[in-house]
């Protein structure tokens, strides 16, 4: 299946991952310093599961996929946080290769 997306239907896809993830460390943390943590909760359990879930195949990408997808996707940096680690070249180069290889590891 995913040889069959455009770059930018897989950026996405990232894109959707990234934000939903976002989302949930909010809504987690949001819990936890009001003190109304229910680990029995569905909502808390979706959160946390989605959370470690993609933490789990974060940690099975590489060095470089790892940099890119947290910092510009999950973490949702400055826009040039990239420059402190890539030049823009090779940034953009990378960036193609670990969203194809962080989606290749969720097996999507």
């Amino acid at each position: 299946m995913i040889d069959k997306l455009t770059n930018k239907e897989l950026e996405k896809i990232v894109k959707h991952i990234g934000e939903t993830y976002r989302k949930s460390v909010l809504r987690r943390e949001i819990n936890a310093g009001i003190m109304q943590i229910n680990e029995n909760s569905k909502a808390y359990k979706n959160d946390s599961d989605f959370i470690f879930a993609i933490d789990c195949y974060l940690n099975e990408c590489s060095r470089d996929t790892k940099c890119i997808i947290e910092n510009e996707y999950l973490k949702k940096k400055e826009s040039l946080w990239y420059l402190d680690y890539y030049t823009k070249s090779t940034y953009y180069r990378l960036k193609k290769k670990a969203i194809i290889e962080f989606i290749n590891c969720m097996n999507l």
